[in-house]
């Protein structure tokens, strides 16, 4: 059973720097209100490029719970 949204997103932002907390919580709705998993994949990458370099824990974690993102679609 995957995890709720809200744990993923909490999970993903205790690695955040205060003043990006908005920005990257934006980003992290993105993936998850997506329609279709493509469309979440699609938005995870294009989050990956901003955020690499300035949080690369969240990139990770991201690819890390990607299993349970994929099973919201399911």
């Amino acid at each position: 059973m995957p995890l709720g949204t809200a744990h993923l997103v909490r999970a993903a932002l205790r690695s955040v720097a205060g003043k990006d907390r908005r920005a990257v919580d934006a980003d992290l709705g993105s993936i998850y209100q997506a329609a279709m998993a493509r469309e979440a994949g699609m938005a995870m990458s294009k989050s990956a490029e901003v955020w690499g370099g300035q949080s690369p824990t969240i990139v990770k974690w991201r690819r890390v719970e990607w299993a349970d993102v994929v099973a919201m679609f399911e």
